[in-house]
């Protein structure tokens, strides 16, 4: 076995386990896990069967390795950014309906504590009549 492919073999080993510690302690969601646990379980098949690449670059009609690893590198880093993308664009929709929420909360209190004033106005002065002054 090369050299690379073993430290790749090696590299592969501890991300997978890596990610399956984070996973159960939560520090990685389901979809992450997945994508995660694919790629590297790939790369550890690479490693230990590197005609797996020739048969893949083959298929491609490709026949530099360098390009075959650069494509893939590159349809990676779109499907990441895809997921990133997207996420954030969750994560804006639910912060913007969540400020919008506290707003009205906000009012709705404003809205009782001005209500609560005006009674406790009204139930002074109606305890205390107006007294005429005599001059």
């Amino acid at each position: 076995m090369n050299l690379l492919y073993l430290f790749i073999f090696i590299i592969a080993c501890y991300e997978i386990v890596r990610n399956t510690i984070f996973f159960k302690r939560d520090r990685l969601d389901f979809k992450s896990f997945i994508f995660w646990e694919v790629l590297w379980i790939a790369m550890l098949l690479l490693a230990l069967f590197p005609p797996i690449i020739d048969f893949l670059m083959s298929l491609l009609s490709m026949s530099n390795r360098q390009n075959f690893l650069f494509l893939i590198s590159i349809l990676i880093l779109f499907f990441m950014s895809y997921n990133f993308s997207a996420g954030l664009n969750k994560s804006e929709r639910q912060l913007m309906r969540l400020a919008q929420e506290i707003s009205i909360i906000k009012y709705l209190l404003e809205k009782n504590q001005k209500k609560e004033d005006n009674k406790t106005e009204s139930s002074h002065n109606s305890n205390n009549p107006p007294t005429l002054s005599k001059k």
